[in-house]
C-alpha cells in the first residue's frame, strides 16, 4: 500500500482534488495510470466501456516538450499511458477544438520520446502502427476495411496518409506525427464534445 501511495506524496490538495464545477472532469490521479503495466498486451482483446463518462488530464511527462497537459477520455487513459511507455512516445495533441476527430477525447497525435531520426521513428511510432494493424499498403485509408486494424482502433494516420507520418513522408508544413483514434460512436468530431456513450478499450492485464 505504501508503494502505491508514494506517487501522490508530493501532490498539493488542489492536485489531488477533482476540478471544480465540471462533473465530466477527473483529477490527474483518478482512474489509474500509475500502475499501468508495460509488458505485452493482447491488442486484439477489446472491451466496450461506458463509464466513467469523464475526461482525465494526461500527466505532464506524457506530453511532448512545450505542450501543456491535455484531456483524454478517461476510459482510454490507461491505453494511452500503456502506449506511451511501451513504444516510447509522447503526445502532441489530445482533446482539442478545431482538430478533426480530437473533439471527444478519443484521439491522440504522437511523436517519439527518444529523438527525431528515422530509425527512432521506425522503432517507436512505426512499430506501434504495425502492431495496431497498419501497413504501407493500406496507409492511404488508415481505416477498415483497407486496414486490418485491431478492434479497439478506428483509424491510424501514418506514412502514406496525407499530412501524417514519419520524417520519411512528412516534413516542413507537414509536422511528423502518428495519429491514433479509438473506436467510438462519436468518432470524427472536430468540435469539443461531451464524453461519448461508450468507447472501445484494450483489455490490459
Amino acid at each position: 500500500m505504501l508503494a502505491r501511495a508514494n506517487p501522490y506524496a508530493g501532490l498539493s490538495d488542489s492536485e489531488l482534488a477533482a476540478p471544480d464545477g465540471d462533473p465530466t472532469m477527473l483529477a490527474p490521479c483518478a482512474g489509474g495510470g500509475i500502475d499501468v503495466p508495460v509488458g505485452p498486451a493482447n491488442l486484439r482483446a477489446a472491451r466496450r466501456v461506458s463509464s466513467p463518462r469523464a475526461f482525465q488530464a494526461l500527466p505532464a511527462w506524457a506530453m511532448s516538450p512545450s505542450r501543456a497537459p491535455q484531456l483524454i477520455d478517461a476510459r482510454v487513459y490507461d491505453d494511452v499511458i500503456w502506449i506511451l511507455r511501451r513504444y516510447h512516445l509522447r503526445v502532441t495533441a489530445a482533446r482539442e477544438a478545431g482538430h478533426r476527430t480530437h473533439g471527444d477525447g478519443t484521439s491522440v497525435d504522437l511523436v517519439p520520446a527518444d529523438g527525431v531520426t528515422q530509425a527512432v521513428w521506425d522503432a517507436s511510432a512505426g512499430r506501434l502502427a504495425r502492431d495496431l494493424g497498419w501497413t504501407s499498403a493500406c496507409a492511404r485509408s488508415g481505416s477498415r476495411p483497407a486496414c486490418s486494424l485491431v478492434p479497439v482502433i478506428q483509424f491510424v494516420g501514418y506514412d502514406g496518409y496525407h499530412s501524417h507520418g514519419s520524417p520519411r513522408t512528412c516534413s516542413a508544413a507537414c509536422p511528423a506525427h502518428i495519429h491514433v483514434s479509438w473506436s467510438s460512436p462519436c468518432y470524427g468530431s472536430s468540435s469539443l464534445e461531451a464524453p461519448c456513450a461508450s468507447v472501445m478499450a484494450f483489455a490490459l492485464a
